[in-house]
């Protein structure tokens, strides 16, 4: 599970009270990862697990642990797509070697996982 503390205005929570519980989640690193994963979001409330998660940086976004704004997220993974790639710039050389060999640019490693 993946975790997330935001506010009960948000759009997000939002649709997950409405029925869309259905969630994608893009990940990207410095341009050498992507990732793509699918799973459930439910907000829930769950006092012990926001205290296991607060931080100085949950901090500055609530008035307090007890801040009345304050719902948790909880993603539940079922399928992920990862790609390893060599940045933006081995992609443009890539791109470019294989516009001059007529070979298919070496785009990185690519694989799924389900959960």
């Amino acid at each position: 599970m993946i975790w997330f503390i935001t506010a009960k205005g948000t759009d997000l929570v939002k649709a997950i009270e409405a029925g869309e519980s259905e969630s994608s989640l893009i990940v990207t690193g410095n341009g050498e990862m992507h990732a793509r994963v699918e799973g459930r979001s439910e907000v829930v409330q769950d006092r012990e697990k926001l205290e296991a998660l607060w931080n100085p940086i949950a901090s500055s976004w609530f008035d307090g642990i007890d801040d009345p704004d304050i719902r948790l997220i909880r993603f539940t993974p079922d399928f992920a797509e990862v790609w390893a790639t060599k940045g933006a710039i081995g992609f443009a050389i890539q791109i470019a070697k294989a516009k001059v060999t007529d070979e298919e640019p070496d785009m990185g490693d690519h694989f799924e996982v389900r959960f």
